[in-house]
C-alpha cells in the first residue's frame, strides 16, 4: 500500500522530477568535468548541491499531494525554498561524518567495516531528519536542525520506524555497492545511480515519514 502510494506521488509530478533530475545530474556532471577539482570532492558536493535539493523537491511536493486537501504549488515551492538550507546542512554534515569515520579508520579493512557500519547506523536513526525539515508545519529557523533530528531519532527508534528507515538507507548503499564493485565505474556510483535512486527513494522516505506520524497520533488518542 505504501509503495504503491509512493509510485503514485511518483507518476503524479513526474514532469517536474524528471527536470529537478536532469538539473541534478548537469551540476554532478560539470563538477566532474571541472579542472582543479578531485573527484572526491566533486561527488559530495554534488550529493550535497544537487541530489539533496532534489530530494527536498519529492519531500515537499510528496507531502503536499498526501493530503486531502489541494495544496497550492507556490505555497509548496515557497516552504522548500525556505528550509532547503536544512536538507544542504544535514546533507553536508552526513557526508563529513562518513569521510571522517572513514579517514579515522585507516587502511585496516576491518576498521573500515565497522566504521561503515557505524556510519550506517547513524545514517539509518537520522533517515527522516531531512524530510522533517522539509515537510513539517510550523518550525521556527532557529531550531530547525535539532528539531529534524530530535523527530528522525523519535521515529527509527520505533519498531516500524527503524525497519522503514534501514529500508531506505541500507537498500539504496547495497545497490549502489553492487554496481560499483562489479562495474569499477565512478560514473555509475556518482551520477547514473543517484540519477535513479533519488527520486523513488525520497517518495518511499516521505510516505513512510508520513505513515509514521499517522501511528505514533492513533496510539496517543
Amino acid at each position: 500500500m505504501l509503495f504503491r502510494h509512493a509510485g503514485h506521488l511518483i507518476v503524479r509530478r513526474w514532469p517536474l522530477y524528471a527536470i529537478a533530475t536532469l538539473v541534478a545530474v548537469a551540476i554532478q556532471l560539470g563538477l566532474l568535468v571541472a579542472p582543479g577539482v578531485p573527484r572526491g570532492v566533486a561527488i559530495v558536493v554534488g550529493d550535497v548541491f544537487a541530489f539533496a535539493p532534489l530530494a527536498a523537491i519529492v519531500f515537499g511536493f510528496g507531502a503536499a499531494d498526501s493530503v486531502s486537501e489541494e495544496v497550492r504549488s507556490a505555497a509548496v515551492w515557497g516552504r522548500i525554498a525556505e528550509r532547503i538550507w536544512a536538507v544542504v546542512i544535514l546533507e553536508a554534515v552526513f557526508s563529513l561524518v562518513q569521510i571522517g569515520i572513514f579517514l579515522g579508520a585507516g587502511t585496516s579493512e576491518i576498521a573500515q567495516n565497522v566504521g561503515q557500519l557505524g556510519a550506517l547506523i547513524l545514517l539509518t536513526l537520522l533517515a527522516f531528519a531531512e524530510t522533517h525539515a522539509i515537510v513539517a508545519p510550523d518550525e521556527k529557523p532557529a531550531r530547525l536542525l535539532l528539531d529534524s533530528v530530535l523527530a528522525s531519532v523519535r521515529i527509527t527508534t520505533t519498531r516500524i520506524g527503524y525497519g522503514r528507515a534501514v529500508g531506505v538507507v541500507l537498500v539504496p548503499f547495497l545497490i549502489v555497492q553492487v554496481v560499483q564493485d562489479f562495474s569499477g565505474s565512478l560514473l555509475a556510483a556518482a551520477v547514473v545511480l543517484p540519477a535513479i535512486l533519488t527520486v523513488p527513494v525520497a517518495a518511499l522516505t516521505v510516505v513512510f515519514y508520513l505513515d509514521c506520524l499517522a501511528l505514533a497520533g492513533s496510539q496517543q488518542k
